[in-house]
């Protein structure tokens, strides 16, 4: 914990508390049971069970935004096989984003193709993120792995890894013809 008293020496006009105390939680859902109990007074979160926790409490009032909140995944494109240009997309194409929001998310959170939502002012339409184009990668099967097969992180150091990752969400890719 963290502890900030007034300073009467400020040459403002004084601090209506007496001290703010900060208390680091790791764990959103542990937050949320902790403002629930009364614990805490103010916390913020981007946790799915715990925004639910909140939002199923009658004394505490939300105030909710999902602007510049983000989470992704990465690759590094200076090693093989992510430095060629053909496999980025193919992973991209391959990425099932809409389905992978609504598992994760729980209907709480909504995708995004840019670092601004919708309502924002810097907002720009023309900014499309690729990703779940069947006619770019054709599917093996008729019917898709679920999505949580997907998952964010990237096995492998090889060619193989993008395979491998399109293979686990239904698709099919080479990653040196498919997806040019």
């Amino acid at each position: 914990m963290t502890r900030f008293v007034r300073n009467p020496d400020y040459w403002g006009e004084p601090a209506h508390l007496d001290a703010v105390e900060f208390y680091i939680y790791t764990d959103g859902e542990l937050a949320a049971g902790a403002m629930a109990a009364g614990d805490i007074d103010v916390m913020g979160t981007s946790n799915v069970n715990a925004i639910l926790t909140l939002r199923a409490l009658d004394d505490v009032v939300l105030y909710e935004t999902d602007d510049y909140e983000e989470s992704f995944a990465m690759a590094n494109s200076s090693r093989p096989p992510f430095d060629d240009i053909r496999a980025r997309k193919a992973l991209t194409y391959a990425f099932a984003r809409d389905d992978y929001v609504e598992f994760i998310g729980a209907g709480v959170l909504r995708a995004a193709d840019q670092a601004s939502t919708p309502e924002s002012m810097f907002y720009n339409p023309d900014v499309v993120q690729e990703h779940d184009t069947p006619d770019c990668c054709p599917r093996t099967t008729t019917s898709r792995t679920p999505s949580s097969a997907c998952g964010t992180s990237l096995p492998g150091d090889s060619s193989e890894a993008v395979t491998r990752m399109a293979s686990s969400c239904g698709r099919s890719v080479s990653p040196l013809v498919h997806c040019r």
